[in-house]
């Protein structure tokens, strides 16, 4: 069985809203490598900037440090691959609301993707999150800070 490093990075979205933007921490991605056509498990915890308002966010992969349109979008608003989604979004997507907070405390929040089986190398998994507004990949949008973590 071949396993490939896997890097975990995260992307939190830097668009304020008007009354606050939604923020994450503690970010994980289960075991240090990966099999390609099985199951991983993104956690993170997030929380809002104003109560009540909602939380979206998405999970890609990437061949590089780029987070860019036509990469593979595995957590979209159609839901997670393999369970909800036949194969990675590559034409564009809008995030998966998680969760409509009445307080602004931290909630886990665990996404479990396969890793599709044609990966080979090195790939990173960005996880953007924002505050009521869906997260969406462009070639036109730049609203994420990029962090790399090696696991």
């Amino acid at each position: 069985m071949v396993k490939r490093l896997l890097f975990f990075t995260a992307l939190v979205s830097l668009v304020s809203q008007v009354f606050g933007a939604a923020q994450m921490q503690s970010l994980s991605v289960s075991g240090g490598c990966y099999t390609p056509g099985q199951y991983i498990t993104v956690s993170f915890e997030a929380r809002v900037g104003t109560a009540s308002n909602w939380i979206n966010a998405d999970v890609v992969f990437s061949g590089d440090a780029v987070r860019e349109y036509g990469d593979d979008a595995v957590v979209t608003s159609d839901g997670s691959y393999d369970d909800d989604i036949a194969s990675p979004v590559t034409a564009g997507h809008e995030g998966y609301y998680v969760l409509q907070p009445n307080d602004t405390e931290w909630y886990p929040v665990e996404f479990v993707v396969k890793v599709p089986a044609a990966y080979t190398g090195s790939y990173y998994v960005f996880v953007a999150v924002r505050e009521t507004d869906p997260v969406t990949l462009s070639d036109t949008e730049d609203l994420y800070d990029l962090s790399l973590i090696h696991i």
